[in-house]
C-alpha cells in the first residue's frame, strides 16, 4: 500500500496541473485524447467531463537499452478534480505497434522495461481511490506510436487496453466491470523531460 500511495506522489508531482502555474500546466498537460470507448461506450461518459492528457520520456537505457516514455490520461470535472486516470509506461521512443508485457506496473521499481498499463478510479472529491485496474498482456492491450518527432517530442498514437479489476468499491463506478476494455483512443501529445 506504501508503494501505491509513493507512485501517486509521483504522479502527482510530476504532472500536477495547479491554476497558479502556467509554466506547469503548458508543460505537462498538453495534447489531446479522441474517439475513446469503454466497453463500447464514449468515453467519458459523463458529459460535463474532460480528458487531458501528459507525457514524460525517461532514460531506461541502463536498464532497458532503449528508451522510454509514459503518459498518463486523466478525465476530469470543471473543478479540475480526477477521476478515472490511466498510466501507460515504458513505452519505446520510437514508431511502431507494442504489445504488453507488464501486467503490473504500480508494483516495479521506476525504470522497469516492461511495458503496461495502470487504471485508477476515484470520488468524486479526489479524495479517495475506490478501484484499481491493471492491465492484460498480449494482443488484447497494446499501444502504437504513428509518429514521433525527435526535435519537438511530439508523438502521436493508439491504445487499445484491456484492464482487470485488483480492487473497486461496490459503491462507485458501476459501469466499471471485472474487466474493461478501453478502445480506439487517440491521442497526441509531447514527451517531456
Amino acid at each position: 500500500m506504501k508503494k501505491k500511495h509513493f507512485l501517486y506522489f509521483i504522479l502527482f508531482f510530476l504532472f500536477s496541473c495547479k491554476k497558479e502555474s502556467n509554466t506547469l500546466v503548458s508543460k505537462y498537460w498538453w495534447g489531446e485524447v479522441t474517439g475513446v470507448t469503454l466497453n463500447g461506450s464514449s468515453w467519458p461518459s459523463q458529459k460535463d467531463w474532460n480528458i487531458k492528457i501528459a507525457g514524460r520520456k525517461f532514460d531506461t537505457t541502463a536498464n532497458c537499452n532503449f528508451r522510454a516514455g509514459s503518459v498518463l490520461i486523466a478525465t476530469y470535472q470543471g473543478n479540475d478534480l480526477w477521476r478515472e486516470t490511466i498510466g501507460i509506461g515504458a513505452i519505446p521512443l520510437k514508431v511502431g505497434k507494442f504489445i504488453f508485457t507488464n501486467n503490473d506496473p504500480i508494483n516495479n521499481l521506476p525504470g522497469t522495461c516492461l511495458l503496461g498499463a495502470t487504471l485508477f478510479l476515484s470520488t468524486a472529491d479526489g479524495d479517495a481511490d475506490v478501484g484499481d485496474y491493471v492491465s492484460t498482456t498480449g494482443i488484447e492491450s497494446s499501444v502504437t506510436i504513428s509518429s514521433y518527432d525527435t526535435i519537438t517530442s511530439e508523438v502521436r498514437g493508439s491504445f487499445d487496453i484491456t484492464f482487470v479489476k485488483k480492487y473497486r468499491s461496490s459503491d462507485y463506478y458501476t459501469n466499471y466491470t471485472d474487466t474493461v476494455r478501453f478502445n480506439n483512443g487517440q491521442f497526441h501529445t509531447r514527451w517531456i523531460k
